[in-house]
């Protein structure tokens, strides 16, 4: 092997680790911000919040690695897929990591028992398992290179835009939240959060069926912030 597909190989390994870096922060992240507003806990939410820088200066380093390699290594074929695919995918995650921010900014917003509005409960819950599941199915299906596990992440995102409107409809005939409006306004905010992290997390596992593939899907949609 000589000495720049070496160096390419190296910087193509440290793209990959560091995507599969911003997946895992997007899962933990998510999951620490859901646990933060359920349990109006604000040191919690804190921690979330103070982890975004980290999240935002791996995503400049993918940037600029990208950049270097596409302009010092002429890369091809699966190479230069993987080089598109991670510019797109480490600002999703960065968006990502925003929501995660902003879930976890709602914590001690509100009363933390949403235990005493079960069906608004389930709800948000099933908001939040699409959205878990969905950034957990991303990362795997990125780490695996797999078409497969990433079209089933697709498949199964499409379920949060009715998702929230149920949600939505629940918090607005106001019988469990109607004397709160401060956890009504909370619980529409998660919600609203949930689903862009849901659209976030299909909008990187397209991605992934292109770089499996070499052929974009149907649909690619546009991330949403």
């Amino acid at each position: 092997m000589n000495q720049l597909a070496s160096a390419l190989d190296r910087c193509v390994g440290d793209i990959e680790r560091d995507l599969l870096t911003m997946a895992d922060l997007a899962v933990r992240r998510t999951e620490r911000a859901l646990g933060s507003w359920r349990d109006g806990d604000r040191a919690a939410a804190a921690r979330v919040i103070a982890d975004d820088e980290l999240v935002d200066d791996l995503c400049l380093a993918i940037e600029r690695r990208v950049l270097v390699t596409q302009v010092t290594m002429a890369p091809v074929a699966r190479d230069q897929r993987l080089l598109h695919v991670a510019r797109i995918a480490c600002v999703a995650f960065e968006r990502v990591g925003d929501l995660a921010s902003a879930i976890a900014d709602l914590a001690g917003d509100a009363p933390a028992d949403i235990a005493r509005a079960p069906r608004v409960a389930r709800r948000l819950d099933h908001l939040a398992e699409l959205a878990v599941d969905g950034l957990a199915g991303t990362r795997e299906a990125l780490d695996a290179g797999d078409a497969a596990l990433a079209f089933g992440v697709v498949g199964r995102a499409a379920e949060a835009p009715q998702a929230l409107a149920d949600l939505l409809a629940e918090v607005c005939e106001g019988q469990e939240l109607g004397a709160d409006p401060a956890l009504a306004a909370s619980v529409v905010l998660l919600g609203r959060h949930l689903e862009r992290l849901v659209d976030n997390a299909a909008m990187v596992a397209r991605r992934v069926v292109f770089l499996a593939t070499g052929r974009l899907p149907a649909k690619l949609g546009a991330t949403a912030a």
